[in-house]
């Protein structure tokens, strides 16, 4: 796993615990954990008897692409496509991990033939890097050795406001939720499920991975302490709000956010994630854990 840092690899790491993953970390003894700058790929060798790459690096975070737009786009226009056909060219199956912030807010298609129209600086970086690293693919002729796994909010207990949520739940305090921020949340969980069965199925082309609707924050609150409840738990004590009364100015406040998946649900044979399951992660493995 290229960007082995990330939540996400983590997960993936949990499943397939003989991974071996880069760091930017440079002083690191352990065989399995390799150094590698993003902003100079040049110089790095792929160890022997690799045959499946995931590609995590990069901005994680929407803040990610806006506090450095430079350095950032040279690792997603330049390094990470060269990366891309270094590893193509040694016969490795590569699995770019991208984003639905690709597909702008008023984009009416959101499959995965949807043209990409990204709004802010995060999904334009994704962006460049989908499309280099196909233009690489496709001069190499080694179209069936990549795909483009875009996915939509992860969220793990980890992630704001989900960490503060299940603090203030836990003292019996109120939580603040947002009205007019919206997400379609899976978890880093079965998005690393979704990746190992790509890889296992040689998959190619662009894969979706998303919850099957939209919701702001405050609606997943109300739906998830109905859950809560079911289970003979105390209910959240929920404040509705929004952005403009708590002083936060959101860098994406778009909509629509949820992907269309029925191509990547033919080839891999999963659906999309239901709001039902992500609540029940979010209590079983993030409050009760």
């Amino acid at each position: 796993i290229v960007g082995g840092d990330a939540r996400l690899s983590k997960a993936i790491c949990k499943l397939h615990p003989n991974t071996i993953v880069t760091t930017r970390r440079k002083n690191t003894s352990n065989s399995r954990r390799l150094f590698l700058d993003l902003q100079d790929t040049s110089q790095f060798e792929i160890p022997q008897g690799i045959r499946n790459c995931v590609i995590a690096g990069g901005p994680i975070a929407y803040k990610d692409g806006e506090e450095n737009y430079s350095a950032a786009y040279n690792i997603h226009a330049v390094e990470i496509p060269k990366l891309v056909e270094k590893l193509i060219r040694d016969n490795i199956h590569v699995a770019y991990i991208s984003s639905n912030m690709v597909i702008g807010n008023e984009s009416r298609t959101r499959d995965e033939t949807a043209q990409t129209t990204p709004d802010m600086n995060y999904g334009k970086l994704k962006e460049v890097c989908e499309r280099n690293s196909v233009q690489t693919a496709d001069s190499l002729d080694r179209q069936n050795l990549f795909c483009i796994a875009r996915l939509t909010k992860n969220i793990s207990k980890e992630t704001s406001p989900f960490n503060k949520w299940i603090e203030l739940y836990k003292q019996g305090r109120p939580i603040k939720a947002f009205n007019d921020l919206y997400f379609s949340p899976i978890s880093f969980d079965a998005s690393a499920s979704f990746i190992i069965r790509a890889l296992k199925l040689k998959a190619s082309g662009i894969l979706h991975y998303s919850n099957e609707e939209d919701m702001n924050y405050y609606d997943f609150a109300i739906s998830l302490s109905k859950y809560i409840e079911s289970f003979g738990s105390p209910p959240m004590k929920i404040h509705e709000t929004c952005s403009t009364n708590e002083g936060v100015k959101l860098v994406f406040n778009g909509r629509n956010t949820k992907l269309e998946m029925e191509r990547t649900s033919e080839i891999l044979g999963i659906n999309p994630m239901t709001t039902n399951e992500i609540c029940d992660y979010v209590f079983k493995k993030m409050i009760c854990e």
